[in-house]
């Protein structure tokens, strides 16, 4: 008996065995099944005859069609046949077996593909071989991919073709994509720009560093922004392009990439700065036409204030003045007079040319004549001075406007000699020049400093070093001007506490003109 029982005992165990794995077994059946129905794709398993051994609900759903047939043993064929038939599949009743003849090869073992459905879907289709010679199915809606990809491809479409610069950068800001016009505005070809960060492709010295802290906070923290920045191209070239950029996020809310988009703005920005300088330039003229104003007022009450005292006293004392008095009193009346027809022409003048247009009447003339003319006028009303003209020809004939010559040459004497300080001799030189005419006008005064010269010719400019001496800060524009219109020019040369020379070069001869011209000179 006991032998008996010795002899059960293996047998009780491999029962015990062979239940515990089959135990197992159905176990990881059930979690193989679970896991296959839990799958968002369609799967089939089929075996080295290609006939059905398994698959889950997800396939039939996906594939309507095949529920007809589907069960174990079922062939790929039968499978693929219910296909042509249906309305998912647009095929011609005539065309049917070749195209099924056709596709249970190319599913069986060919490269995945995607079909696009007459209901708008669209599957993936991908069979891999298993250890055994049978093939596992694999259907999966790719429907949203699909039409996602097909509207970045409109997208890019469009980016290719605007003339605006487009931008794609990743997370971290590196460059992705850029578009042709991208390319066109920046001179970077898009193997430059892959993997580099914006800015250190087109921020330069002039570069706001405000704007780029912006910008970069904009990123950091995931925000669009809209900026105006200046950029500088691959040759160098300073651009201004107003950037609108936004970022996009995944299901998640996290960031992927970063879309930008530049429009060039460097015109409007020019003139915005054009603008904004001849808003300056206009304050500034206003407030330097008040002070010309006053200074004018000024400049006219002393002569008259001279006419009216001198008048006065010849009436009170005329039984008692001498002649040597009255040629004194009557001297300084006419010097004053000399004076404020010097200051209404030259300001009469200026408005002509505040106008563009000023009376201008070319014709033959001798300048060393005209030039010694005015010398002795202005010798005249400053007896004090010496004023001595040196004519290296004894004549010179030119082509010009004597009037407008002699109020530029007035304009030159009378400034030589009001900023003379304590010298009392002013030299004038009149040469030829090869197809030139020239005259020099120089004193031994005040003189100007160096960085004050280039401004010397503005409008209502005035050198530091005539503080407290009468002008009105107009005479020497006019003199540019009117020297301009007679085709000249005019320079200075001068050292502050040595005094100035003023140099007037003419052409000899010029089209003769008549009635008014353009002056060439824009009024500063």
């Amino acid at each position: 008996m006991r032998s008996n029982a010795i002899a059960s005992r293996p047998l009780e165990l491999a029962a015990e065995t062979l239940a515990e794995a089959k135990k197992r077994a159905e176990e990881n059946e059930r979690f193989f099944r679970e896991a296959i129905e839990s799958m968002t794709d369609g799967f089939v398993l089929l075996d080295s005859e290609q006939a059905v051994v398994f698959w889950n609900s997800r396939y039939p759903a996906l594939l309507p069609p095949v529920s007809s047939v589907l069960r174990r043993g079922a062939t790929l064929r039968e499978l693929i046949a219910t296909l042509p038939v249906s309305n998912l599949y647009d095929i011609a009743p005539a065309e049917r077996e070749a195209w099924i003849d056709a596709a249970v090869p190319r599913i069986w073992d060919g490269p995945p593909f995607i079909r696009a459905l007459s209901d708008g879907r669209f599957l993936r289709i991908a069979s891999t071989p298993t250890a055994t010679g049978g093939r596992i199915l694999v259907l999966r809606d790719v429907t949203d991919d699909v039409q996602a990809k097909e509207k970045i491809a409109r997208l890019a479409l469009v980016a290719e073709k605007t003339y605006n610069a487009v931008l794609v950068s990743d997370a971290r800001g590196r460059i992705e994509w850029v578009n042709p016009g991208f390319t066109r505005l920046s001179g970077y070809a898009i193997e430059e720009c892959l993997g580099r960060k914006a800015g250190e492709l087109l921020h330069g010295p002039d570069t706001s560093p405000e704007t780029v802290a912006a910008i970069n906070a904009a990123i950091r923290g995931g925000e669009g922004f809209d900026v105006e920045v200046l950029h500088y191209s691959k040759a160098g070239r300073p651009y201004w392009v107003q950037i609108a950029s936004t970022s996009v996020r995944d299901e998640a809310g996290i960031i992927r990439r970063h879309i930008a988009i530049g429009l060039e703005i460097t015109a409007r920005k020019e003139q915005e700065q054009q603008l904004a300088e001849a808003l300056a330039r206009e304050r500034d003229l206003v407030t330097q036409q008040k002070r010309f104003i006053a200074v004018a007022a000024h400049e006219f009450r002393t002569p008259l204030t001279i006419i009216d005292g001198a008048s006065q006293r010849l009436a009170r004392y005329a039984e008692l003045i001498s002649p040597e008095d009255i040629r004194e009193r009557t001297g300084r009346i006419r010097n004053a007079v000399a004076r404020m027809s010097e200051l209404i022409d030259t300001t009469l003048n200026t408005a002509r040319l505040d106008d563009g247009r000023i009376e201008i009447d070319v014709a033959p003339l001798d300048l060393v004549e005209l030039v010694t003319g005015v010398a002795r006028r202005m010798a005249g009303t400053a007896p004090e001075f010496e004023i001595a003209v040196s004519a290296q020809v004894s004549t010179l004939r030119i082509e010009a406007d004597a009037v407008l010559l002699e109020q530029v040459f007035t304009n030159l004497l009378s400034n030589a000699i009001k900023y003379s300080g304590a010298h009392r001799r002013v030299e004038i030189v009149v040469d030829a020049r090869d197809a030139d005419a020239v005259v020099a006008v120089r004193d031994q005064g005040i003189g100007i400093p160096t960085d004050e010269i280039p401004k010397l010719f503005g409008r209502f400019f005035r050198a530091s070093t005539a503080k407290g001496l009468p002008g009105t800060g107009i005479g020497l524009n006019l003199v540019r001007e009117l020297v301009a219109l007679q085709g000249g020019a005019v320079a200075v040369e001068s050292v502050a506490g040595e005094g100035s020379i003023f140099t007037v070069t003419l052409p000899m001869t010029r089209a003769k003109t008549g009635g008014a011209a353009q002056s060439p000179v824009a009024a500063d």
